[in-house]
């Protein structure tokens, strides 16, 4: 294994007050001023300091089945695990560590610390740690070119480091009360339909934060939408689509007959290699044939909330790279806009992935919903706990919540989340994305059913025609590789396309990295 994979993206990125702080008491620093190698290599996590050395030893012998042990807990999944094979370091890489000199060790508030070692002149390796659950455990890693500068970035990010390292101590903690979520949901609990169906009647923004791809997310929406109660309340869905294709979706939407191809070429240009999601494209098609029941003025319009994604028209690498807006921004200031500028009455809907609603951070949601404090509704649905990059194997509040769910039958249920057992957990569905609890962040919870019997999204085989797939092709050369290798294809045809696309299906969504509860309780 490489060292660079081990330079993680730093812990100590967000903003804090000023620079040149001085040192106060809740800082301890001890100076050291030796080079690892005259350390012994001893596996000891039990102080900064001795961390310090036992990672750089782990690093100096490859023993790389040890990093994420030896890691904080919210970079676990990040990095190398137990089968993790030995990596062999060159002797000069070797070298390089064992003549780094560890200047010194700053420890803030007996919690969060970090290591300073001089890499070589002007170069200072900022390593973090974080105690969790007794132990010293690597946190990230910086550097800057002077030991001024080094004490100074750990200064300044300190606090910001304590209070994440609280959040993670948070989310360790297993609920106890088990009774206290079976007996809500049990009592609570409502069919997700009306649920919906309740809050578009008296809400003027709801807000459904789904997990893309999900067939029963969109089956559950495709049954709101067609509820004759639906049109009377609600007169625009906002959708994560590309704005500059609002005019293709109001021609779709008002023709007199579907044109599947044009609705294709929608989903074609939204990624560099399109949307492949069935459950999206026949929630748009429905809406059409809702239309065509509807009067003039109870129609549905669909508003494309997104950044413009005009791939097709790209030239060069440079315009691959053009967009530089903030989509959660721009997706707020679409939807306001067209809010105040609407003659239609009726309430509105955006469906947008749930990263984007959470209410401690900033994403469109957050926006909107501060916007319209009283007048908006925001809706989580059940998952694993989910990132935007990798698959990670655990399940929200350690299962406790799939648990209550098992014991009362499986059943699809929402319930509002103020004042809920659910709701005052701290909030871990997006891995370690905002903060507080599941209701500082979401007004209302929805269980789509057993995570271990869901099935798995549905594709769009249409769209990857011979011509899309050369236009895939096309825009992958343009960021320096190609689709075959890009997607790790055998040939360059519709045939390989649709076999890759059958490999990385599953019998069940989540079946392939989640592991299924046992009598209702979650095994890790």
């Amino acid at each position: 294994m490489k060292i660079a994979l081990l330079l993680l993206p730093s812990l100590f990125l967000l903003s804090a007050k000023g620079n040149g702080q001085e040192l106060s008491s809740a800082f301890t620093t001890i100076p050291v001023n030796k080079q690892v190698k005259e350390f012994p290599d001893k596996y000891d996590l039990s102080s900064p300091l001795k961390s310090c050395i036992s990672y750089c030893y782990l690093l100096i012998n490859g023993k790389d089945h040890l990093i994420q042990e030896t890691s904080t807990l919210k970079n676990k999944y990040y990095l190398p695990g137990p089968q993790a094979p030995d990596s062999k370091l060159s002797e000069e890489a070797k070298a390089n560590y064992l003549n780094s000199v560890i200047r010194e060790v700053i420890t803030y508030k007996d919690s969060v610390a970090c290591s300073i070692l001089e890499i070589r002149p002007s170069y200072y390796l900022i390593r973090g740690y974080n105690l969790e659950n007794g132990k010293w455990v690597n946190a990230g890693e910086d550097g800057r070119k002077s030991i001024e500068e080094s004490r100074q970035h750990f200064i300044k990010y300190a606090s910001t480091e304590l209070q994440e390292l609280r959040r993670i101590n948070a989310i360790s903690c297993i609920p106890a009360d088990t009774l206290s979520f079976i007996s809500f949901v049990k009592k609570n609990g409502i069919d997700p339909k009306e649920f919906v169906l309740k809050k578009l009647e008296n809400y003027k923004l709801v807000i459904f934060g789904e997990i893309h791809r999900r067939k029963v997310s969109w089956d559950l929406l495709k049954n709101v939408i067609n509820d004759k109660r639906f049109a009377y309340s609600t007169g625009v869905v906002y959708l994560e689509m590309a704005s500059d294709k609002q005019q293709d979706i109001d021609r779709f939407l008002s023709n007199d007959t579907i044109n599947k191809e044009l609705l294709l070429d929608i989903f074609r240009d939204y990624m560099v290699d399109g949307w492949n999601d069935k459950g999206k494209f026949d929630f748009i098609t429905d809406i059409w044939k809702l239309n065509k029941k509807l009067p003039y003025d109870k129609k549905i319009r669909i508003v494309a909330a997104d950044t413009p994604r005009p791939f097709s028209t790209y030239q060069t690498e440079e315009d691959m790279k053009a967009d530089t807006l903030d989509r959660d921004v721009f997706m707020a200031k679409t939807i306001l806009k067209d809010i105040e500028e609407k003659k239609d009455k009726r309430n509105v809907l955006f469906i947008v992935g749930a990263g984007h609603v959470g209410k401690t951070w900033t994403p469109a949601g957050s926006l909107l919903a501060k916007e319209n404090p009283r007048d908006s509704y925001t809706i989580f649905t059940h998952c694993p706990r989910m990132d935007n990059f990798i698959d990670i194997p655990e399940r929200i509040r350690h299962g406790i919540f799939d648990y209550a769910f098992y014991k009362s039958g499986d059943r699809p249920v929402a319930f509002e989340l103020e004042n809920s057992p659910f709701g005052k957990e701290p909030f871990d569905g997006l891995y370690y994305d905002g903060s507080g609890s599941f209701q500082d962040n979401y007004d209302g919870y929805i269980f789509l059913g057993s995570l271990d019997q869901e099935p798995d999204g549905e594709m769009l085989p249409e769209m990857y025609n011979d011509k899309f797939i050369l236009e895939m092709d096309r825009r992958y050369r343009l960021i320096g590789t190609t689709l075959t290798v890009a997607w790790g294809l055998k040939d360059r045809n519709k045939n390989a396309v649709m076999e890759k696309l059958s490999e990385d299906r599953h019998k069940t969504r989540w079946g392939y990295y989640l592991k299924p509860l046992q009598e209702g309780k979650t095994v890790q």
